[in-house]
């Protein structure tokens, strides 16, 4: 059993993978020792929008608990504000930071950072990708994916086999995203991305996020489409729908585009890979 704590229901509740959830056993075996993501006594926990209220109640099997790159989010969290059961390494943004009483200087960014060496140099096979939040594969990913083969944009999906999901992203000119964890991943293969808004999205985390990388948050709204059901009414609904949405698609993909720079990438990459050699992980 891993001492990592992540949204690991989400995958058993749903019997589907989600990508911004499941890159934490990923990524936390390569980085760090194998005394503590295996301790019997202190848990990590990772990557994702875990600090609330309810995180204490997933620790009690655990006597320490180490906060890496966390976001606060989803619930209230005052009984974590020093709470001498966690020991903050870093969090993933300036949010969390006044949300949780911590010095900026505990603003550090999201973990994804760690997946930088997943870059190559392939050439580019997609001109643009789309990656839509898991939600919206479930509610709308087949009108979304229709619009999508229809404007020659490459559709993937957050429930994609990890490697297929970093490759894709990588071998991407462009992505175009709803899912933050595709905007983490793009900026860190160095990927322009454009953020974009269908249904009801948490933005505190995105700007948590983007504040750590100096980054302007301003989410383009697309229209709200839905996979029709079989009444008429339902698909004369979704097909006005689908064209609304696809011309905005269209004019978005020549649109702006964010990436951070390469000053603070760099400094961001450095400081979470400072993390993982520091004291807080040094359990024998």
């Amino acid at each position: 059993m891993l001492a990592i704590y992540y949204h690991s229901d989400f995958s058993k509740k749903h019997g589907q993978r989600n990508f911004g959830d499941d890159i934490n056993p990923y990524i936390l075996r390569r980085f760090l020792p194998k005394s503590v993501i295996e301790s019997e006594d202190t848990c990590v926990v990772g990557i994702g929008t875990l600090l609330n209220n309810g995180l204490l109640d997933e620790l009690k099997p655990y006597k320490k608990a180490i906060i890496f790159c966390s976001g606060v989010g989803y619930g209230e969290h005052e009984q974590l504000i020093g709470n001498e059961k966690l020991i903050f390494a870093g969090v993933r943004g300036l949010k969390s930071c006044e949300a949780l009483s911590l010095p900026k200087e505990f603003a550090k960014t999201d973990a994804a950072i760690l997946l930088a060496d997943k870059k190559t140099n392939t050439k580019k096979k997609y001109k643009h990708t789309f990656i839509p939040h898991i939600n919206t594969d479930w509610s709308s990913g087949k009108m979304i994916k229709r619009a999508c083969d229809d404007l020659g944009i490459k559709y993937i999906a957050p429930n994609a086999d990890l490697e297929e999901f970093l490759d894709t992203i990588d071998r991407s000119e462009k992505v175009i995203t709803e899912a933050m964890h595709g905007a983490i991943v793009a900026d860190t293969l160095r990927v322009p991305w454009i953020p974009v808004k269908i249904h009801n999205a948490l933005g505190f985390k995105w700007e948590d996020w983007t504040s750590s990388m100096e980054i302007d948050y301003s989410p383009n709204k697309l229209t709200q489409v839905y996979d029709p059901t079989t009444s008429s009414l339902s698909k004369i609904k979704s097909r006005i729908k689908l064209s609304l949405f696809k011309r905005k698609l269209k004019t978005l993909v020549d649109g702006v585009t964010y990436l951070s720079s390469e000053q603070v990438f760099e400094q961001k990459l450095g400081d979470v890979l400072k993390l993982t050699e520091s004291d807080h992980f040094k359990i024998k």
